[in-house]
């Protein structure tokens, strides 16, 4: 990597680039807890020089459906004006997270009414859904199969076919891992089906 970057067009800038340079530090922070049985709590917050962000959103385990939105920010460049687009969070009450979920978030939260940062921060957050209810399931699974006696070399294969199986059902389509159809290396598509593929919403 070091080579090829050295090596690559305006090289001699990045090399002569130091500590002092430094224009921006960018950090983003995701947190979900399960708040309630059934509901998922999210903050997500970003802060960076010009910018600190900070939303919640309640999130209803089984459907992905937001229930509530809200959102404060201590430190933006142009004050009143980037709070002024706090109140369109409300927009998110009723959305599903699921696909065409960053297409929606953009048309709902982005745009000259809105904030291209807070729209990013929920798509963020969105995608620590499936992650979420996923590391929940795996805690389960593992219990159960430890129970039932299954061998400890199965075990985890069996958990990461759940997981796969879960991950098509609620985002298919969204990655190679989640794909509907198998894709092999070389990048045609496989259109035999998938063993334990689910349907998405």
């Amino acid at each position: 990597m070091r080579g090829a970057m050295e090596g690559g067009h305006g090289s001699g800038e990045m090399s002569r680039a130091g500590a002092t340079d430094r224009l921006l530090d960018r950090w983003k922070r995701i947190t979900v807890t399960e708040c309630s049985p059934g509901r998922l709590a999210f903050a997500a917050s970003l802060d960076d020089d010009a910018h600190q962000m900070e939303l919640e959103l309640l999130v209803e385990e089984s459907t992905g459906r937001v229930l509530s939105a809200r959102g404060q920010m201590p430190r933006v460049p142009y004050h009143d004006r980037c709070r002024a687009a706090l109140p369109v969070l409300d927009r998110l009450v009723g959305h599903h997270i699921g696909p065409g979920s960053t297409k929606e978030v953009f048309r709902l939260v982005g745009g000259p009414g809105g904030c291209t940062h807070v729209a990013e921060l929920v798509i963020d957050a969105f995608r620590a859904y499936v992650p979420s209810i996923g590391a929940k399931a795996i805690r389960q699974w593992r219990d159960e199969l430890t129970r039932d006696g299954c061998p400890a070399d199965l075990l985890e294969r069996k958990v990461q076919e759940n997981v796969e199986a879960m991950g098509r059902a609620i985002l298919p389509d969204t990655c190679v891992v989640y794909a509907t159809n198998k894709v092999p290396a070389s990048g045609a598509v496989d259109s035999s089906p998938v063993s334990g593929s689910g349907t998405g919403r």
